[in-house]
């Protein structure tokens, strides 16, 4: 968990730094309360209605769609007094060919 916020803190400082990213500013410090999250990387499994968050226990909470693919990591973040899990899933889309036989262009 503090290892995802100090690669989030590298990564901000190295991307300052870059001279090829000259739009790119040192990062500015928040506040207590502004952009409350937490990433989960490792030590987390998925049940039905239930996910297993290392150090939290098993935590109930409404599934919206189906968890197609390889979940990567989950995100828990704070909105005013609610709280939200975001799930990141890496899956192979196939490309498809498009139906027109015509060539478009100029």
């Amino acid at each position: 968990m503090l290892q995802q916020k100090l690669k989030d803190q590298d990564k901000a400082f190295s991307d300052a730094f870059n001279k090829s990213q000259p739009l790119k500013r040192i990062p500015v410090f928040k506040r207590k309360g502004f952009g409350d999250s937490i990433r989960f990387t490792l030590d987390f499994k998925i049940d039905n209605r239930r996910m297993f968050l290392s150090k939290l226990g098993w935590i109930g909470f409404y599934k919206s769609c189906p968890i197609n693919g390889k979940v990567k990591n989950i995100t828990i973040s704070k909105k005013g007094e609610k709280w939200y899990a975001s799930i990141q899933v890496e899956q192979m889309v196939e490309i498809g060919k498009h139906p027109s036989s015509f060539e478009i262009g100029i």
